[in-house]
């Protein structure tokens, strides 16, 4: 609506109240600064400054004016910076995510973000579904992800390299009556499963994972109750209000309160990177975190 001129005339007169100062500021003519402003408020139909006194003061409609303008131009500037943030991780860093089982809110984060200073890779430390991943990798909104095998996409857009290794284990709480030594994952089959929704995930999705975890592991839940978060799941399985299908390591869990029985199923761990991303990079973290993290595998940090 209003050239660059008009607006930074406008402004800077809105806060110096001077005509003249504005004129010398921007090194042009009082005369030209008037006729900008007088264009302006042409356009917009109202008196914006008050010219009575020694003070040019903005009148009700030139606040209000005023206002606008300014909160607009710090959208702006918020903008562009946003943008160039963009720019500067599509030339020089990899945007990575996670998939909901790595517990990257731990101890995991701060050796990532320790390995970022020399490769300069964004982490999102969200607990992604597996969907979603691959969603926001072909969006381009991640430059790599790392997911469990069986729900990969096979798809062959895709470079991809098994990192590791991982197993999956029911949490039980310790007070549960059947929570004793020789039990079996057969023993729970039919307990109310605790699971958290994921960043991202659908209704749809949610149903389809629990589905196949529960075909994976042989249960049967009498009911699946939601949670929002894996914390809020925990706790409820503590309370003993049903079992958690779980890969957090052990180091992560508390032997006094729950139990955890080992399923028996091991799950390839697999790092995916689109062949547009910048290949020679996005191999190396790979092998980064395969050689150095340990895989992130049930093995890491021992």
């Amino acid at each position: 609506m209003f050239n660059d001129n008009q607006t930074k005339y406008f402004l800077s007169i809105g806060s110096t109240g001077s005509f003249t100062r504005t004129a010398e500021c921007y090194n042009v003519s009082r005369q030209a600064v008037s006729k900008a402003i007088a264009v302006l408020e042409e356009q917009v139909g109202q008196s914006l400054f008050d010219r009575g006194g020694q003070r040019a003061a903005l009148t009700k409609a030139g606040v209000m004016l005023y206002e606008f303008l300014t909160d607009e131009l710090g959208r702006i500037e918020v903008l562009k910076e946003e943008l160039n943030n963009i720019k500067i991780m599509d030339n020089e860093s990899l945007t990575i995510g996670f998939h909901d089982f790595l517990p990257v809110g731990t101890d995991m984060s701060g050796f990532l973000k320790t390995s970022n200073r020399k490769y300069k890779v964004a982490i999102e430390l969200k607990r992604y579904s597996p969907a979603t991943l691959f969603k926001r990798l072909a969006g381009k909104r991640l430059d790599m992800i790392v997911v469990a095998e069986r729900y990969a996409a096979h798809d062959k857009q895709y470079e991809k390299l098994k990192i590791g290794e991982r197993s999956t284990s029911l949490i039980v709480s310790a007070q549960h009556p059947k929570a004793t030594p020789d039990a079996t994952i057969a023993d729970f089959k039919n307990e109310p499963l605790i699971a958290d929704v994921l960043e991202g995930e659908s209704k749809t999705e949610f149903k389809a994972r629990i589905q196949k975890e529960c075909a994976i592991c042989g249960l049967a839940p009498s009911a699946v109750i939601e949670e929002p978060n894996w914390d809020s799941a925990y706790i409820n399985v503590r309370m003993g209000r049903g079992v958690m299908i779980s890969a957090a390591t052990n180091r992560l869990l508390n032997k006094d309160e729950i139990k955890v029985y080992d399923i028996g199923a091991k799950d390839a761990v697999l790092c995916f990177w689109r062949k547009d991303t910048g290949r020679e990079k996005a191999a190396e973290y790979a092998r980064f975190l395969k050689e150095v993290v340990g895989g992130i595998s049930d093995d890491y940090g021992k």
